[in-house]
């Protein structure tokens, strides 16, 4: 787009985003004559597979339980069982 000679408004417009987005995929290019994202490292997990399974064991018993019951239950962090 920007080679049919479309300025960066222009080109936020067409495809929807913001110009500082439209600015980042222009200097991703430039830089390396393509837009794949950067491999990106895991966070390390908070929860154990035992975790996990007793989680989902908890879930298939009760459907209807929140995850603050659950947590209060388990006494598992309530961000590993929204994650899970």
């Amino acid at each position: 787009m920007r080679n049919a000679g479309l300025s960066v408004s222009q080109i936020a417009r067409e495809m929807g985003v913001s110009r500082p987005i439209v600015r980042l995929w222009l200097k991703r290019y430039e830089e390396s004559e393509n837009l794949r994202d950067l491999p990106r490292m895991d966070r390390p997990r908070l929860i154990t597979a035992e975790d996990t399974e007793r989680i989902l064991a908890a879930i298939t018993e009760h459907p209807f339980t929140n995850a603050v019951e659950v947590k209060t239950r388990l006494q598992v962090d309530i961000s590993a069982i929204k994650n899970n």
